[in-house]
């Protein structure tokens, strides 16, 4: 891709997809339901834990009466002197509250119960158009509970009487000792309420984790997101555990083979007219960060451009140093060299005066190269190290390197270079010396845009070409859209979230486990 520094970051940038965020809510749903269940779970039991913890039982007293005032004719019998009308009704719902909230009704309740504190707490509910009432106690002893009622009923009409005249209560519902707690924690209410708490708040970790998810996952984010031609799309190939640490070779007598052949072939054939077009040999294949499969991609584009141009010579160099993924999986081949083997017997040696450095110049390196060749016509030649680096920087930025570079590019019609990481590396900026093109790797749904992005503009600040990148471990469901030749399915993907830089640590010497594919 010319020009990359230039337009690395003047892409499209997309309109919200609903559609696309949906489908990205499902799919962290589906990875993630048990922290949800777990968190759930953890919730509820905290919660009910702290309720239970906290829980002090409380009792209620209550009564109902009617409250009737005197008529302004006092020789009325006393049974009779006492009636009710709307306005009196109205009237007592609003004063009564107000009696039993003051100071002075505060200090006869004292008074009455022989204690400096009221233990409760003291409701009167009006009925609505009526001269009844109810009015209940709540204390954190039952028996306290119904003395403080008792004294209320007992001692209302005598402050009442100042305010609204001479009043009468009728008990209609008397108190008695309450013997259950009315605040009895009620556990399913409790489980709800979390539910619904670790439900919303999940809803919004993954709507939110959904919109800020931009990953690559299909052939118009490149385009759009990446300003990068995508140049094949090749499907998800499930490997058992002790191959994992290597690159996934493509076996055509088996379905999964025969689909990721397929799809190769055409990646291969992308990738060699593109080359062509601009008169380019060396082929730099990396990606961004580990377990992308960029390895796999490398072996088997070698492969299928020989296989597509059998007349031309086609060379695989394993420059991950640290790993040796390639080199270690062809080391026992016939068609595989490496590239120590090449300088084991100089000719001539030659010393910069200046600097007092030896230099060593290898006549028969050449000579090696294309005996290779000649002895595996029809195989790519594979050159790589028999162990792995620790500082391969020493190694990719020297003399010897830059040599069996020079003569590898003027002997051979076609390289492709298997790179380190992008985001975790400085080596592919060594090697994209080396090199006229590159292609980039991305697994499907994997990689944050922004960390594609920041190595597009990294490497492409070096001069190397980027003519496109390849989708890899791509859903079948793509393969199809895309209009490449499937075989039938092969076994769901395994879990590619987000990566950081922290996650892939060097260890010894390579970059954590590798789930190359």
């Amino acid at each position: 891709m010319n020009n990359m520094s230039s337009k690395i970051f003047n892409y499209k940038e997309n309109a919200l997809d609903l559609h696309a965020l949906l489908k990205d809510i499902l799919k962290i749903v589906k990875k993630t339901w048990w922290v949800f269940v777990a968190a759930f779970v953890l919730i509820s039991g905290i919660y009910c834990f702290y309720l239970r913890y906290t829980y002090v039982p409380t009792y209620e007293a209550k009564s109902s009466f009617t409250v009737n005032t005197t008529t302004s004719y006092a020789e009325v019998a006393a049974s009779y002197g006492f009636y009710y009308d709307s306005a009196n009704a109205e009237q007592m719902a609003k004063v009564l509250p107000y009696i039993l909230k003051s100071s002075v009704f505060n200090e006869i309740l004292k008074e009455e119960l022989d204690t400096d504190k009221i233990n409760g707490t003291i409701t009167l509910n009006a009925i609505k158009n009526s001269n009844l009432f109810s009015i209940s106690v709540v204390s954190k002893n039952p028996q306290d509970a119904k003395d403080i009622l008792d004294a209320v009923v007992k001692r209302l009409p005598d402050v009442s009487r100042y305010v609204i005249g001479e009043t009468k209560l009728n008990i209609i519902q008397p108190s008695s000792v309450p013997t259950k707690p009315n605040n009895s924690i009620n556990y399913i209410i409790a489980i709800l309420t979390c539910f619904a708490v670790t439900l919303a708040v999940g809803a919004v970790i993954v709507i939110i984790t959904a919109f800020l998810r931009k990953t690559i996952q299909n052939e118009q984010d490149f385009r759009d997101q990446l300003n990068m031609n995508c140049l094949g799309i090749l499907p998800y190939n499930k490997v058992g555990k002790e191959k994992m640490d290597l690159p996934f070779y493509a076996d055509e007598s088996t379905d999964n083979g025969k689909r990721y052949a397929e799809c190769m072939k055409t990646t291969a054939l992308k990738v060699t007219r593109s080359m062509q077009r601009s008169n380019f040999k060396v082929l730099m294949v990396t990606a961004a960060l580990a377990n992308e499969g960029k390895s796999s991609v490398a072996l088997n584009l070698a492969r299928y451009i020989k296989s597509g141009n059998p007349d031309k010579k086609v060379a695989l160099v394993d420059l991950d140093l640290r790993k040796l993924s390639l080199s270690k999986m062809t080391n026992n081949n016939e068609n595989y060299c490496p590239i120590d083997k090449l300088f084991e017997q100089p000719k001539t040696v030659k010393k910069h005066v200046e600097n007092k450095v030896p230099r060593v110049q290898s006549e028969s390196s050449s000579k090696k190269i294309k005996l290779m060749f000649t002895e595996n016509p029809k195989d790519v030649v594979i050159f790589g190290s028999e162990t792995p680096c620790r500082t391969p920087e020493r190694n990719l930025n020297n003399d010897r390197m830059r040599d069996f570079m020079k003569e590898l590019r003027e002997i051979a019609d076609y390289v492709i270079i298997d790179s380190p990481p992008c985001a975790i590396t400085t080596d592919p900026l060594i090697i994209s010396e080396y090199c006229d093109s590159i292609l980039f790797v991305i697994r499907q749904d994997s990689t944050h845009r922004w960390t594609i992005l920041d190595c597009l503009n990294n490497i492409s600040t070096r001069g190397c070409n980027i003519i496109g990148g390849v989708l890899n471990a791509a859903k079948e469901s793509l393969l199809d859209q895309s209009g490449y030749y499937g075989y039938g399915h092969y076994g769901r993907y395994g879990k590619y979230g987000y990566r950081n830089y922290g996650k892939y640590s060097y260890g010894k010497y390579g970059y954590g486990e590798s789930k190359d594919s």
